[in-house]
């Protein structure tokens, strides 16, 4: 058997797409908000992925990534991680939606 060497542009990430869309969500959904520290950067990550997390997926045939997962935990339930501890939802969405409201009106240019 050989190895067959095949050259990619730079650049251009060579997987199923999935990464890429959720990156270009990132982008264009999280990065455009103007924040005033790291620590609320990473609280809107945060809750960008629970919130993605949450959404039905067509790919998933309408389920969300957290309804696939735990089917998949049901039936194969070895592979959980004992260590695993839960997001509090109504903890990181209020942080986030103070966040939000605060780089909304800092947004907005005086009149």
């Amino acid at each position: 058997m050989t190895i067959d060497r095949r050259r990619t542009k730079a650049y251009s990430p060579q997987t199923n797409g999935k990464v890429e869309r959720f990156n270009g969500r990132v982008v264009t959904e999280v990065l455009q908000v103007c924040v005033s520290s790291h620590e609320d950067l990473e609280i809107l990550l945060r809750g960008f992925c629970f919130a993605y997390n949450q959404r039905k997926q067509r790919v998933l045939n309408r389920l969300s990534p957290v309804e696939h997962i735990t089917s998949w935990l049901e039936e194969n339930p070895r592979a959980r991680n004992s260590d695993y501890v839960k997001l509090d939802s109504r903890g990181i969405m209020k942080q986030v939606y103070e966040i939000l409201k605060y780089a909304v009106d800092v947004s907005q240019p005086d009149s």
